[in-house]
């Protein structure tokens, strides 16, 4: 039910991608909610070098909805492949030269994702979870109650400025553990060999999996700043309610926890 804001990335895709690229974009629409005429109609204001394939597909989640769009991504003459939601607007940078430098190796890279309210979701995290913070999510994902206990005191912690910071967080090109999965870029042969799709899970976790899984073949997972991307957070995940949220959550992690 992303509609409106599939039209805004789309349309961002080709003012800032088509002179330079060629660009093939599979829709996954899982709740079967696009009229394919009307849509197709719309786009029709798009560059020619776009070429748009949908694929009806039940409510399996986001993992398996990129699976259903990953197998539609043509073999040939393929250096990269974007993992990405449709609440997405690309930014104008050097994409073609930012790009090239990477095109012959194995990589997974973080752009720099900015919400609406300026934050920057990027870098996930620059290192791996410490056995405390294992710990913490191992507890929250004992029951409601855990979890809304701990994510309550997590959001007040957040809230209060710490004296304790010496070192400033780096912001600059590095590699780092986790990118944001909002937006993930890897390239063709990664994807291919990975096999990041098979787990069952419904949502929240992926880039655990999809970062592991690049590591294993031998991809570094970078932050690359100068990839600009502008993302409408929790457009589909905001109508979810609290509860709800907890259970496919915790689904997940009981998954997602082995790639640690």
């Amino acid at each position: 039910m992303q509609e409106a804001y599939l039209d805004n990335m789309l349309l961002s895709i080709s003012n800032v991608f088509s002179m330079k690229f060629n660009i093939t974009i599979v829709i996954v629409d899982n709740s079967n909610s696009i009229n394919t005429v009307a849509f197709f109609e719309s786009q029709r204001k798009l560059s020619k070098q776009i070429k748009i394939k949908i694929f009806k597909n039940d409510n399996t989640g986001y993992l398996k909805g990129l699976s259903t769009g990953a197998r539609q991504v043509p073999s040939s003459n393929t250096d990269f492949v974007f993992l990405c939601n449709p609440d997405l607007e690309f930014q104008k940078c050097d994409w073609l030269g930012i790009l090239s430098g990477y095109q012959a190796s194995r990589v997974l890279l973080a752009p720099q994702i900015i919400t609406l309210s300026g934050k920057k979701q990027n870098p996930n995290r620059v290192k791996s979870f410490s056995k405390f913070e294992i710990f913490v999510q191992d507890i929250s994902s004992w029951c409601y109650g855990t979890y809304k206990l701990i994510t309550n005191a997590r959001r007040i912690l957040k809230k209060i400025p710490s004296r304790l910071t010496i070192i400033p967080k780096r912001t600059g090109k590095q590699e780092i553990w986790l990118p944001h999965g909002s937006c993930i870029i890897v390239d063709f042969k990664t994807l291919k060999d990975s096999n990041f799709f098979y787990e069952n899970i419904f949502l929240w976790g992926e880039e655990v999996i999809i970062s592991e899984k690049s590591r294993r073949q031998g991809a570094s997972v970078l932050f690359e700043p100068s990839l600009k991307v502008l993302h409408n957070e929790h457009s589909s995940t905001g109508n979810i309610i609290a509860k709800r949220k907890f259970e496919i959550w915790r689904e997940s992690y009981a998954i997602v926890r082995l790639y640690y």
